[in-house]
């Protein structure tokens, strides 16, 4: 693996939030605001602000290390949170039930047939559901954090700002009418 990689050198985002964020916390925006998200899976999700993960990208291409992996996650918060966040910055309730990860899975398989007889993507894949129910467990930027001064959403507030810059974007541009 690390000589295939060799000249190279790996930069990992977890879920981004922030102007020109136009997938996935911006679907879930989409989905809130449209009210088509009936509930959310019991999983976590680690989120990084936009800026501060295109400015990681850059540093990496300056002083990154050739053959090095450098993740870029933020806070870890359960879908359940993040929607409820991403309600506050839309200025309407985002709290939804957990909806059993079986459930969903089947939905997500259904979706996918769907998807081609319309030729749109689906909101809710089985991909999508899969890497959302998957082990349990947060994501470490220490590496990036040392090496690339790369700066983490570390609190809620911290969050719940990049989704509000998210959000204000896609009312800003139409993506989303509340």
């Amino acid at each position: 693996y690390q000589r295939r990689v060799r000249g190279a050198t790996i930069v990992n985002p977890g879920g981004i939030a922030g102007k020109y964020d136009v997938n996935g916390v911006a679907r879930t925006g989409r989905l809130l605001a449209s009210g088509q998200l009936p509930g959310v899976p019991d999983a976590l999700f680690s989120i990084g602000g936009a800026s501060e993960i295109a400015a990681a990208h850059i540093t990496a291409a300056e002083r990154g290390a050739l053959g090095r992996n450098y993740n870029l996650c933020g806070r870890t918060v359960s879908l359940g949170d993040l929607t409820r966040l991403t309600g506050d910055a839309l200025g309407i309730d985002g709290n939804k039930p957990v909806i059993p990860s079986s459930l969903l899975m089947l939905v997500g398989l259904a979706s996918e047939p769907w998807a081609a007889y319309t030729k749109r993507e689906p909101d809710l894949s089985f991909d999508l559901i899969m890497a959302f129910s998957a082990e349990r467990k947060g994501c470490s930027s220490a590496r990036a954090v040392r090496e690339l001064d790369y700066k983490p959403l570390e609190t809620e507030a911290d969050v719940l700002g990049a989704l509000k810059q998210s959000m204000d974007w896609l009312k800003e541009t139409n993506q989303i009418s509340i």
